[in-house]
């Protein structure tokens, strides 16, 4: 039972029991509460050191994994994680302006609202990477994998896509204004912006 299907408990609880054991029913929430406080000390324990962890894997050799990484809001900007593995990692509202993240393995990773202005991606793998709302301006996605990822409402201007794979990858409601596209690699399940029509140097697979 989650610590949330806890709390619902306890209020279900409350409401039956009436002020009869109302004592109980506030030591039970005081466990809660501090459970949830845990839980959370726990979860920014986690983040600071998969932190320091990216920090020393760019600098020391790259031996640690960064797989499933807790890294959400985290300042990685300019580091350099060229063939990091940060499969699962979670960088939601990262900044990760100028980072390079070149032959990266970013699949299944959480990078929405992340900031990757002129982020180097060139030949990353970002299948199935959850990219709603990241912001990509004159970002460097030369021959990336994004099979299946979904960049929904993406900021792209000025995006470098050229023979990137793009199949099955969700761009609706993106921003793809002066972006370049030659060479990409698409299917039929490849959603578009409404009204954005595909520049004829794109591959369309069937």
């Amino acid at each position: 039972m989650t610590l949330e299907q806890q709390f619902e408990l306890i209020k279900s609880l409350v409401l039956l029991i009436g002020g009869g054991l109302i004592g109980i029913a506030a030591s039970l929430t005081m466990h809660w509460l501090e459970a949830k406080r845990e839980q959370r000390r726990e979860a920014k324990r986690l983040q600071r050191k998969d932190y320091q962890t990216a920090l020393e894997w760019a600098k020391k050799g790259r031996k640690d994994s960064l797989r499933g990484a807790h890294l959400k809001g985290a300042d990685l900007i300019e580091v350099d994680l060229a063939g990091a593995d940060l499969r699962n990692a979670d960088l939601q509202r990262a900044y990760l302006v100028l980072t390079n993240l070149q032959e990266a393995i970013l699949v299944l990773a959480n990078l929405q609202e992340a900031v990757l202005v002129r982020a180097n991606l060139q030949r990353a793998y970002l299948g199935f990477a959850n990219l709603q709302r990241a912001i990509l301006v004159d970002a460097n996605l030369q021959g990336a994998w994004l099979r299946g990822a979904n960049l929904q409402g993406a900021w792209l201007v000025g995006a470098d896509l050229r023979g990137a794979i793009l199949r099955g990858a969700n761009f609706q409601e993106a921003d793809l204004r002066e972006s370049k596209l030659d060479g990409a690699k698409a299917d039929q399940q490849t959603i578009w912006p409404e009204g954005f029509e595909v520049p004829k140097g794109v591959v369309i697979e069937d």
